[in-house]
């Protein structure tokens, strides 16, 4: 499913077009905020506010669904994701891809304990 469908329509507008115009028509924006998400606190910040908005969404369709296995193809599912496994004491497991082929940002790897698919032998070892 697509993690922003049951999202408020302004937080999906923000984080789709946000991400397009960024990177086809401000690219020192989609620099800069890549940069500035390699700071802990910044990533763990903007994780838990997108979280907080997609998370309801996310639970109702986990709970409706009571799927056999999570993937997850984009890191700001990964937290409410695992939030609601652990809130609903779930059994599901999740295997998080990491779609960067090479150098993967932090944020992907801001939730310990995860199980990885990851697209190069480079990526691996980093």
């Amino acid at each position: 499913m697509d993690g922003l469908s049951e999202s408020n329509s302004f937080v999906k507008k923000i984080i789709e077009d946000g991400y397009r115009n960024a990177v086809n028509k401000a690219v020192w924006t989609f620099e800069f905020l890549y940069a500035i998400h390699k700071i802990t606190a910044v990533s763990k910040l903007t994780s838990s506010l997108v979280s907080y908005f997609i998370k309801p969404g996310i639970e109702k369709k986990i709970i409706q669904l009571n799927p056999k296995k999570i993937v997850l193809f984009h890191f700001f599912l990964i937290k409410p994701v695992y939030e609601i496994i652990e809130k609903h004491h779930l059994d599901i497991p999740v295997i998080t891809v990491v779609t960067d082929p090479f150098t993967a940002h932090p944020i992907w790897f801001l939730q310990k304990g995860q199980n990885y698919i990851v697209f190069s032998d480079l990526l691996r070892e980093k």
